[in-house]
């Protein structure tokens, strides 16, 4: 029993940091210690080398090219909103709070001159007016953002759903899905770098701050075993943990798909164990221990 608990933690934290895309940066560099100075013998002439390159007479001229820029280092440190495509749905993870995030979406939204006709903070839910993209001419959208705690702490999901409509037109009421996914991928291409760009400090409203999520990761037990329950759908929570299950020190080493059903090991850290073998756990002579099955 002890044994299965240790491995249920072990799942709980590689799907709770495992299912973000982007990787973590490497900030090694930080603490990096300055070098003194080189000095030069006394009898090294310090006088510089002179023009080494000449700049020709004439009129100089800032020339226009095409070539993009690198990116800042500190887009490069941090990343607080990443965008997820699974099917046909869209979301933005955005790593603050569900309250941050709410006073965030206003804000995009007004940078946008896009009205928001409707704020229903007990379903976590905002709608914007109709209005026309460059994708489309000839119709109308309008959108949908609903927000849900995300599965790591202090983080919210932006899930969306889009109407589309014959400009001047009537259309039906809302559904669970989009009517073109065209229209979510242009709203994240822009509301992802929005939302990186913020503050970290920014003033929620009243509104917003009384935005109170549920949980989507719990964990109890039953009849002495460790449940893990995740609070999202099948399709995404298999891709969750088969994501989770590739991480060390977990491996998974037989699957059966269609009913579900998971074995997996647990790598010793104490124990040196090459790539191969690691790859293929049955290469080894010696038997299999502990297995676990989810």
């Amino acid at each position: 029993m002890m044994h299965s608990r240790v491995v249920a933690c072990f799942i709980a934290a590689a799907v709770l940091s495992g299912f973000v895309a982007c990787s973590s940066p490497n900030t090694e560099y930080v603490g990096a210690k300055s070098l003194e100075p080189i000095a030069l013998p006394d009898d090294i002439d310090g006088e510089g080398l002179g023009e080494l390159f000449p700049v020709p007479a004439g009129k100089a001229e800032r020339v226009q090219t095409d070539i993009p820029l690198p990116p800042t280092v500190g887009s490069q440190l941090a990343t607080d909103a990443t965008r997820f495509v699974l099917g046909e749905r869209y979301w933005v993870l955005n790593n603050k709070t569900p309250s941050t995030t709410w006073s965030q979406l206003l804000e995009f939204w007004q940078s946008e001159q896009i009205a928001v006709t409707d704020q229903a903070v007990t379903d976590a839910t905002m709608r914007t007016e109709w209005f026309t993209e460059a994708i489309q001419p000839g119709f109308e959208v309008r959108y949908q953002l609903e927000l849900v705690r995300g599965l790591q702490f202090n983080s919210t999901e932006i899930h969306l759903i889009n109407q589309v409509r014959p400009k001047g037109t009537n259309a039906a009421d809302w559904g669970e899905v989009s009517d073109n996914p065209n229209h979510n991928q242009w709203l994240v291409d822009r509301l992802t770098p929005f939302l990186n760009n913020r503050p970290d400090a920014l003033n929620d409203s009243f509104l917003a701050s009384t935005l109170n999520l549920p949980a989507r990761v719990t964990y109890r037990e039953t009849a002495n075993e460790p449940i893990l329950l995740l609070d999202i759908d099948d399709e995404r929570t298999a891709s969750t943990l088969v994501s989770a299950l590739e991480q060390e020190p977990l491996y998974l080493y037989s699957a059966d798909q269609s009913r579900n059903i998971y074995h997996i090991n647990v790598i010793d850290p104490n124990q040196n164990t090459g790539l191969l073998s690691r790859l293929n756990p049955f290469s080894s002579s010696e038997p299999l221990e502990s297995p676990y099955s989810l």
